[in-house]
């Protein structure tokens, strides 16, 4: 007995890693909704993760006490429950690519036949939450009928029957890596300019681990079957080997994403809020300058062509704002850089504005601080920060969108976010309506 936990104890350890598993799978149902996790087909891989979950969390208990009784639970556990975690994984990518498809139909007025646009029409319904449901149950319906075939032996006799066990692992095996050659050729469908969020990135990664785990799988059941001997079966290697593949499924899809949200989170900056409405009648462009560099690599590729010309008070002086916002920089400090006499980012704007907001703060450091406060709202120099905006969308900014290709990068990816955000909404609706349930769907139309 003491032996046979020494042997188990590897099998053990691996459990041990995966209890993250269900907080990780918790933390992505609440954030679903929220962009970019809403864009991958949340609820399938939701589904993916929980399958994924109770096979790394169930399988190695079954395997390490091997209750003789138990070979339904020994099947469900260690071959249903990845099958469904297969095919949960694979209608994600089907369905991603189908999203990616109608948002190019949508937003790019891409030329599609009238032969893609009826295929778009049958394969949108793919989109729908309960249609995901009920195809991964139906599939996984289909792929489970050989593994259901033992359920009613015992685990002796299935242990006896070694063809019998052979078999159920390479239906198993075979049916990952035609899941994972299925995926990653529809993820290649996906257009390279559309691809914003590295789903492409995402599904290579993922196939082609899934891929080599169970190739290494199959050949390692394969040498047992020819050698007539096992080989390693007491340490569990082929289990730990099933495992450490569903874990990467889970890993790549569920945890990546996750934390790349909460590193977006922690790195973007606060939106600018653009007080002065008079300016931006008179200069729609502001909004487009603003949100681009409060983009990542806005501020340095616009600063960048701004060194082109030698004129770069401006977007410096905007840039001393934003440090002011994130509590960087004093209200003095940029004062004394932006707005005062023979300032070191002396510009035309801060000839108007600094005469006045020099005033401005010295009423402000008089007043009272029971009455003001002792810290000065963000929102103080935002009529500056705006002035300096429309000053750069006189002339720098229309040669930058002219002349940028950071700038079309960066309009497309817009574009395309928007666009998978109406076909969302699109979804959305028809799922929530009620209303004729027995009037078929829109037909899509292909833009003139």
């Amino acid at each position: 007995m003491a032996l046979s936990w020494v042997v188990s104890l590897p099998f053990g350890l691996c459990w041990c890693a995966y209890l993250h598993m269900p907080a990780v799978l918790y933390i992505y149902v609440v954030n679903m909704h929220v962009a970019p996790i809403k864009y991958c087909q949340p609820y399938l891989v939701a589904s993916t993760g929980l399958f994924c979950t109770l096979f790394c969390l169930t399988a190695p208990l079954v395997r390490i006490f091997s209750p003789e009784e138990l070979s339904a639970l020994h099947v469900i556990c260690g071959y249903i429950f990845p099958v469904f975690a297969g095919i949960s994984y694979v209608l994600s990518a089907v369905a991603a690519t189908i999203m990616f498809k109608i948002t190019d139909l949508v937003v790019n007025q891409t030329h599609f036949t009238p032969d893609q646009v009826a295929r778009l029409t049958l394969y949108r319904w793919l989109l729908y939450p309960k249609v995901q449901l009920r195809a991964v149950a139906g599939f996984g319906s289909i792929l489970i009928v050989p593994c259901c075939v033992v359920l009613g032996f015992t685990h002796n006799e299935v242990s006896e029957r070694k063809q019998l066990n052979m078999i159920l692992l390479a239906w198993t095996g075979v049916t990952g890596v035609v899941g994972s050659v299925l995926s990653l050729w529809m993820a290649r469908h996906m257009p390279p300019y559309m691809d914003n969020l590295g789903f492409q990135s995402k599904y290579r990664r993922t196939n082609r681990t899934t891929m080599f785990l169970v190739v290494v799988g199959l050949v390692h059941g394969g040498l047992e079957l020819v050698l007539a001997m096992p080989l390693g079966q007491e340490f569990h290697v082929r289990n730990i080997l099933f495992t450490l593949m569903v874990q990467y499924v889970f890993y790549f899809n569920i945890t990546v994403p996750l934390r790349h949200l909460a590193t977006s989170v922690q790195t973007s900056a606060p939106p600018s809020r653009l007080a002065t409405i008079t300016f931006k009648k008179r200069h729609f462009h502001v909004d487009d300058l603003d949100h681009y560099l409060q983009s990542r690599q806005g501020q340095s590729t616009f600063l960048a062509f701004c060194q082109r010309d030698f004129r770069t008070e401006e977007i410096r002086a905007w840039q001393l704002v934003e440090q002011f916002k994130q509590r960087l920089v004093s209200p003095q400090t940029l004062v004394a850089t932006c707005l005062s006499p023979q300032c070191a980012l002396a510009c035309p704007t801060s000839t108007v504005w600094g005469p006045i907001y020099v005033a401005r703060l010295e009423s402000w450091l008089r007043q009272d601080a029971d009455i003001v406060g002792n810290v000065m709202p963000t929102s103080f120099f935002d009529e500056f920060q705006v002035a300096l905006l429309v000053a750069l969308c006189e002339d720098v900014w229309p040669r930058f969108k002219r002349q940028s290709m950071e700038w079309t990068n960066f309009y497309s990816r817009q574009r395309n976010l928007e666009g998978m955000d109406r076909v969302l909404r699109m979804v959305i609706k028809k799922s929530s309506s009620r209303l004729r349930p027995s009037r078929p769907p829109p037909t899509l139309s292909a833009p003139r």
